[in-house]
């Protein structure tokens, strides 16, 4: 065997060693990997929304990420056009094929189709809507501002601006239909006359038969819980037949895609966003639609922090329900005993 055999050799066996090396220690070093997966409307009439959320939950995933962490964290994502049946279908392949450890949805129609899904596969859900039901159970949760979160609001505005005479209409969705609900027992409780409390189908187009009602009524103020359009087709119709007197709403103010129609309207929602946050969320989708984006910032956030702490004695399901207040995104929140994240409402006018 001749020199330069041997020195090559040598170095063969030196790079073996090396390699080995290098792959036990970056196995070693990999971290175990937590799944989160959401359903998001990102294609449909809210894709707006649905899109920004979905950066907003990977900028808190890339925080948790590189804050040396002991898992590592990955978002799995699926459009459910904001409808029932594709939300059933993308929780399915969630849990089934893509194995999350957690999942998220977006709107009460989707939360209630998952919730029962959800508890039956001990999987942590986050829903970001309206309807209490969908916290039922061990493994579910909201973060969302609930009907009676914006209710003082309502009626101190009421007391402020001397309404006496109230009207209140409402799309045939679990959203609207809890936030008319719980208005009207507040109405109930201050001495306000409720003149009408109308339903009406979603894709509704014209309202003109009923609104002959309503505007007889003569109500001093209107409350719309509607999405849109038909929130554009109502108060439009409503203005053509010549009622001149206010109207109102909630959150629904931040579906509106033509924003003339409430132009100067004042309506509660939640609190304005973290100034900071609010700047990287624009930097990142040059959008200024904010809605549902802290809720599912801050529901990203209270998992990982779940992950991080769990213990022999406590699984995350358990660190999650032991949290009783959280410095949110958009406010300070407070978890309630059925699992329910409630944020503060201001009034707001619109611009």
């Amino acid at each position: 065997m001749n020199k330069n055999f041997k020195i090559a050799l040598l170095l063969l066996i030196i790079i073996l060693i090396v390699f080995v090396f290098v792959k036990h220690e970056k196995v070693k070093s990999e971290k175990p990997v937590i799944k989160i997966g959401a359903i998001l409307p990102l294609t449909g009439g809210k894709a707006n929304l649905g899109n920004v959320a979905r950066s907003s939950a990977q900028i808190a995933i890339e925080e948790i990420n590189n804050a040396n962490s002991k898992y590592k964290y990955e978002f799995v994502i699926e459009d459910d056009a904001m409808q029932s049946k594709k939300a059933a279908l993308a929780y399915n392949k969630l849990v089934n094929i893509d194995k999350v450890d957690a999942v998220i949805s977006w709107s009460s129609g989707a939360g209630n189709v998952i919730s029962p899904l959800a508890e039956k596969n001990e999987i942590i859900h986050f829903a970001m809507g309206v309807d209490k039901k969908m916290s039922k159970g061990k493994y579910n949760h909201i973060h969302w501002t609930m009907p009676e979160d914006f209710m003082q609001n309502f009626i101190n505005k009421f007391n402020q601006d001397n309404i006496k005479n109230i009207s209140i209409v409402y799309s045939e969705h679990n959203g609207p239909i809890s936030i008319a609900n719980e208005l009207k027992k507040e109405i109930e409780k201050n001495s306000i006359t409720l003149s009408d409390f109308s339903r009406f189908n979603i894709g509704e187009r014209n309202y003109r038969q009923e609104l002959v009602k309503i505007i007889k009524n003569n109500p001093d103020i209107i409350v719309v819980f509607m999405f849109s359009p038909e929130f554009e087709i109502f108060v439009k119709q409503l203005r053509e037949m010549g009622y001149k007197k206010e109207i109102t709403t909630a959150f629904y103010a931040n579906f509106i895609e033509d924003k003339s129609v409430i132009k100067n309207m004042w309506y509660v929602d939640n609190k304005n966003l973290d100034e900071s946050y609010k700047k990287k969320l624009f930097d990142l989708t040059k959008s200024k639609a904010t809605f549902g984006a802290a809720n599912i910032y801050d529901i990203v956030k209270i998992i990982g922090y779940s992950f991080e702490n769990e213990n022999s004695e406590n699984k995350p399901i358990d660190i999650i329900s032991k949290v009783k207040n959280y410095r949110g995104k958009a406010s300070d929140l407070y978890q309630d005993e059925n699992g329910i994240f409630h944020s503060e409402t201001i009034v707001k006018v619109a611009r």
